[in-house]
């Protein structure tokens, strides 16, 4: 009976999370990378954008134009090449120029490959860890969490790439971070009903 009750509270707030959501804008700020790894990376920043932006939308949330957001950020003197996650400030800056009830910001900090060879097959490891700072304005709360996520590839003839262990460990840990994300809507909905 108590799994039973857990059960439905917890589909009773995701779906409260969803709802919550509806109606709602956010700001996303470009995707950072402090990694220092030397694995081809060309292809991260549109998967993020596309990820983001998707995963954003499905949870109910109007994803205001890239253009609008870079704009804002520029007035708010935020400069990518200081290699730092947009804060507080920084973020409610882009909230109030934009008109979002949302700002997340996300920074690949950690991406580690290594290949293991055998005799018949070769494998290889990938681990990414990410830092995300996600603003409520209707709060003026910055919810500031990291999220791992881990992959390997592993083949008995012939090469292997780390393209799909990439995207898999990314998926992962956004898969975790959205669950972080989709609790804080629900969170801001409750709070907002009982102020």
């Amino acid at each position: 009976m108590k799994k039973i009750l857990l059960i439905l509270m917890v589909s009773l707030f995701t779906m409260s999370a969803a709802c919550s959501a509806a109606g709602s804008k956010i700001a996303v700020i470009p995707y950072l990378d402090t990694t220092e790894a030397t694995v081809d990376k060309d292809y991260i920043p549109g998967f993020m954008h596309k990820y983001y932006n998707d995963s954003m939308a499905k949870m109910g949330l109007s994803v205001i134009p890239e253009n609008e957001v870079q704009a804002a950020l520029d007035e708010a003197g935020y400069d990518v090449s200081n290699q730092m996650i947009a804060d507080k400030d920084i973020m409610a800056a882009v909230a109030n120029r934009t008109g979002a009830d949302y700002v997340v910001a996300v920074e690949l900090n950690d991406l580690k490959d290594a290949k293991h060879e055998s005799f018949f097959q070769l494998k290889v490891s990938v681990s990414v860890k990410m830092r995300y700072n996600f603003y409520s304005v209707a709060k003026n709360k910055l919810l500031a969490f990291q999220v791992t996520g881990a992959d390997e590839n592993k083949t008995i003839f012939g090469g292997v790439g780390t393209k799909s262990p990439i995207n898999n460990a990314l998926k992962k840990a956004s898969g975790k971070a959205n669950d972080k994300i989709k609790i804080e809507l629900a969170a801001n909905k409750i709070s907002l009903l009982t102020e």
